[in-house]
């Protein structure tokens, strides 16, 4: 069955909410729920990603690493204390040795290669709406530093030569936090060192007001040819539009989502467990099904002679 839309939801269970609430208010609460229970159908994602600053950059419908190759050899993926317990921040280190190393949440996808004085908003290739940027639809909140002090970028629209920036009083090496206030109407921008090169997009914001976080991963000793593949988990992104695309499509696992909202509203903790672990139970008996053959089997060898017996799950 393939991943349906939230028109499609709505009218499907949009009888299961309390009548006075939001449709899309309830499922951004519900989905996140569903979406940390496991990993299920349609909700891992693989790309090849490319290295900057000895990094790689999770893109924004992706939480976590799950597996990963580094040119095209199996690694470990490790955690953000490994530099303090195991081995240090050394850089003379094979990559495939530690493989890669989660090194936190950062404001921007990559480090600024040189001080800058201004930042260009410019509309995303992720923006469906085919209007032309209307600058005042949004509003940037955007604080860099020197390395001693703080500086706040101020708006303008005539930028030498002709562009809208947000520029600050002096030169910054590096972005400490970036703010997105949607003002009036739905948009996704880029935000860019160089207006017109796209390989200098800093970070990518909107369509909802939003605090920029990046997930990041080092990959030690990595070279120009380096090459990562990785398979994540997606990540949970708030629905705003008719259209949107609600990976988690178990309508069954929605609707007990959707009743447990109601119970944990009117205080009922016992009947908003049950929905939940319910919930939680469609989509396993799912994803069960889905896997088909691939499901683990256990086997014994009973009689000890090399002969094994399958037991098969009855999920």
């Amino acid at each position: 069955m393939p991943a349906l839309t939230y028109s499609q939801i709505n009218e499907a269970l949009s009888s299961y909410k309390d009548p006075a609430a939001n449709m899309k208010a309830v499922l951004n609460q519900v989905l996140p729920r569903l979406y940390s229970t496991g990993i299920y159908r349609d909700l891992t994602i693989q790309y090849q990603l490319p290295i900057a600053d000895g990094c790689i950059t999770l893109p924004k419908n992706a939480e976590s690493i799950l597996l990963a190759q580094i040119d095209s050899q199996p690694v470990r993926v490790r955690s953000l204390w490994h530099d303090f317990k195991s081995a240090g921040m050394s850089s003379d280190i094979e990559p495939s040795v530690w493989g890669l190393i989660d090194a936190g949440y950062h404001p921007t996808q990559k480090f600024l290669e040189d001080p800058v004085t201004a930042l260009f908003p410019v509309k995303s290739t992720y923006d469906t709406n085919k209007a032309a940027l209307n600058y005042s639809h949004f509003i940037l909140d955007i604080i860099g530093t020197d390395g001693d002090e703080l500086y706040k970028a101020t708006y303008t629209s005539s930028y030498p030569p002709n562009n809208n920036a947000y520029v600050f009083a002096d030169p910054v090496s590096q972005i400490v936090s970036i703010n997105y206030s949607k003002n009036n109407g739905v948009r996704i921008i880029d935000l860019r060192t160089d207006p017109s090169d796209p390989d200098t997009t800093i970070a990518t914001l909107g369509p909802e007001n939003t605090v920029t976080r990046y997930r990041r991963f080092r990959v030690p000793s990595a070279t120009d040819t380096t090459t990562v593949h990785i398979l994540v988990k997606r990540a949970f992104e708030p629905i705003v539009n008719d259209s949107d695309i609600v990976y988690v499509s178990n309508l069954a696992a929605i609707k007990h989502g959707l009743l447990a909202v109601v119970a944990e509203d009117n205080a009922d903790l016992e009947r908003a467990k049950y929905h939940w672990s319910e919930a939680q139970r469609n989509m396993e008996m799912e994803m069960e099904s889905a896997r088909g053959s691939a499901i683990p089997n256990i086997q014994f060898d009973i009689m000890g002679i090399g002969q094994h017996s399958t037991i098969r799950p009855m999920m």
